[in-house]
This record gives C-alpha cells, sequence and structure tokens, in this order.
C-alpha cells in the first residue's frame, strides 16, 4: 500500500470542506450535542472514505480499482445517510450507532478486498 502525500492532502482538505458545510447548513440548533456529534462523525467518515478513495494505491492495479469503486459508493451512502439523520433524526445514539456500523461494514469489506487474491 502506498500512501500519495499530495493526493492525501487534498482528499483532507476536501473531507473538511464537506464537513464544514456539514456543520454550516445541517438543520440542527448549533452548539448542541447533536450538532457537535453530527459534524465530528461527518468529520471522520469523510476522512476515511476520502483518503481511500484518493490518496492510497495497492501493488495491483485492480485491487486499487475496486478499494477506490468501494470507497466512493460508501461516501455517498454515508452523504445520503447523515443528510437524512440531520433532516429526521434528534438522537445522537442513534446517528453514532448507524454511521459506526456502516464505517465498520466499509472496513470489514475493504479488509477482504485487501485480503483477496
Amino acid at each position: 500500500m502506498r500512501i500519495n502525500w499530495v493526493t492525501t492532502l487534498i482528499a483532507v482538505c476536501i473531507s473538511l470542506l464537506l464537513t464544514y458545510s456539514f456543520y454550516l447548513f445541517i438543520p440542527i440548533e448549533k452548539n448542541t450535542l447533536l450538532h457537535q456529534a453530527t459534524s465530528a462523525i461527518s468529520l471522520i467518515f469523510f476522512l476515511i472514505t476520502f483518503v481511500l478513495t484518493i490518496g492510497v494505491a495497492f501493488e495491483e492495479s485492480r485491487t486499487t480499482t475496486v478499494v477506490r469503486t468501494t470507497s466512493l459508493v460508501f461516501l455517498f451512502i454515508g452523504l445520503i445517510t447523515l443528510s437524512m439523520l440531520s433532516y429526521l433524526s434528534n438522537s445522537v445514539p442513534l446517528l453514532i450507532i448507524i454511521m459506526g456500523m456502516l464505517i465498520l461494514v466499509y472496513l470489514l469489506i475493504l479488509y477482504a478486498l485487501y485480503n483477496a487474491e
């Protein structure tokens, strides 16, 4: 696994901008626990998915392509899920459980893809 530092830095900046947009535009009262949790979870999720989408390459190009495609699909699933949860739910535990399960399923799939021969 190789890390391209320039594209990783770009991925981190895009993640920060997306998180800032969630911070500004989600319809939750500012400075509440739910608002801070949504912002923190979106940052973690966007960082993981964007860095693995843009900034990482593997030894085999097939593995790189599959990991990037999977990361991009989970990025869009997470974006939609975070948007829906911020509009429809006022529960921090529900947000943590759903996004935590999404991240863990994503990492489990990536682990299986990386170890597949």
